[in-house]
C-alpha cells in the first residue's frame, strides 16, 4: 500500500475515532454504561456480519494462531470500553482523552516484542513528545487563586480510569494485528463485536434493566437513537480502517498519530458539543504534539 494512501486511511480512521469518542461521551450522559456498550456492539456486529457474508470472507483455518490473540483482544476490549465510558462520564473530554498518552510507547514495545518491529531513535523521540504533550494537557495551569482549573476529585478519578483504559487500548491493536494476519478484518470485527455484545448485554440485564427503570430506559434509548447511529457508523469505519492500516504500519507509530489527531478532534468536539474551553495552554500542547508527529512521520 502506498505511503500516501496509508496516511490518508490513517487520517480518516483517526477522524472517525474522534467523532466516536465524542458521541460516546454524549451517550454516557444519557444512558447507563452497559446499555450503551451493548447497543453499540449490536449495531456494529449487524453491519460487519452483513459485509462479511456479502464479501464471502473465509473463517480462519489456523485456529490457535487466530483464537489466542483474538481472545486476548476480546478481554482488553471489554476492560477498555468499560473504563472509557466510566471515565468520560466523570471528566471533561479534553482532559480525559490525553490520559491515553501511554498507548503509543506501550504499543510500540508490545509490537517490537511480538512482531520484531523496530523504530528509529527519531521516531522514539516523536513518540516521547506526543506522550509528554498529552500528559501536560491533563495538568492545566493554576488560576489566580492558585487552584488547578477543572480538576476535582471526580475528575481525578475519571483520569485514573482513563490511564487504565490506556493500557488496554495499547495492547488491543497489537493483538488485533496478530489476529488479522490469519483472518479477514471483517471476520475479526464480527467476532469482537458479537462477543462484546453478548457479554455487555448480560451485564446490562443485570445492572441496568430493573422493572422500576425499564420504562425510563426505553424512553432514554429512543431519545438517544441519533447518537447511537452516529457512534456506531463512525466505530465501523474506525475499526475496519485500523485493522487494515496496522497491517502495513508499525503499531506504535499508528498509535502516536492516532493520539495526536484524536486529541485535536477532542478539543474541537469538546468545544462544539460540550462547551469546553480551548485555552492557550491547550493550544501550546497541540504545538508540542505537532512537533512529535512530525518526528514520527519524517
Amino acid at each position: 500500500m502506498a505511503n500516501g494512501t496509508l496516511l490518508g486511511f490513517c487520517g480518516v480512521c483517526d477522524a472517525a475515532w474522534s467523532v466516536f469518542d465524542g458521541t460516546r461521551k454524549k451517550l454516557a450522559q444519557r444512558l447507563p454504561t452497559y446499555t450503551t456498550l451493548t447497543l453499540l456492539m449490536v449495531l456494529q456486529v449487524v453491519a460487519f456480519a452483513a459485509l462479511w457474508v456479502w464479501q464471502g470472507a473465509p473463517v480462519p483455518q489456523q485456529s490457535w494462531e487466530y483464537w489466542i490473540p483474538a481472545s486476548m483482544s476480546l478481554v482488553v476490549n471489554l476492560m477498555g470500553n468499560t473504563l472509557f465510558l466510566r471515565s468520560v462520564s466523570m471528566a471533561p473530554l479534553s482532559l480525559s482523552v490525553p490520559m491515553l498518552s501511554l498507548t503509543p510507547a506501550v504499543a510500540a514495545l508490545c509490537s517490537q516484542w511480538w512482531f520484531g518491529e523496530t523504530l528509529q531513535l527519531r521516531q522514539w523521540g516523536g513518540i516521547g513528545l506526543v506522550m509528554v504533550g498529552m500528559a501536560w494537557l491533563a495538568f492545566p495551569p493554576k488560576d489566580k487563586e492558585g487552584s488547578a482549573q477543572e480538576v476535582t476529585p471526580a475528575v481525578l478519578k475519571g483520569l485514573g480510569l482513563m490511564a487504565l483504559c490506556a493500557l488496554c487500548f495499547a495492547i488491543t491493536p497489537v493483538v488485533d494485528k496478530a489476529s488479522v494476519a490469519v483472518a479477514s478484518p471483517l471476520f475479526h470485527s464480527v467476532f469482537l463485536c458479537g462477543s462484546l455484545a453478548v457479554v455487555f448485554g448480560m451485564l446490562a440485564l443485570k445492572t441496568d434493566c430493573s422493572p422500576s427503570t425499564k420504562a425510563d430506559l426505553s424512553a432514554a434509548i429512543f431519545q438517544s437513537w441519533g447518537w447511537l447511529m452516529t457512534a456506531s457508523a463512525t466505530a465501523i469505519v474506525a475499526l475496519y480502517l485500523q485493522l487494515v492500516v496496522t497491517q502495513h504500519m508499525n503499531v506504535g507509530l499508528f498509535e502516536a498519530i492516532k493520539r495526536v489527531l484524536c486529541l485535536v478532534g477532542a478539543l474541537a468536539l469538546g468545544r462544539w458539543w460540550f462547551n469546553e474551553a480551548i485555552t492557550a495552554h491547550k493550544l501550546q500542547v497541540v504545538a508540542v504534539l505537532g512537533a512529535g508527529m512530525a518526528l514520527v512521520l519524517l
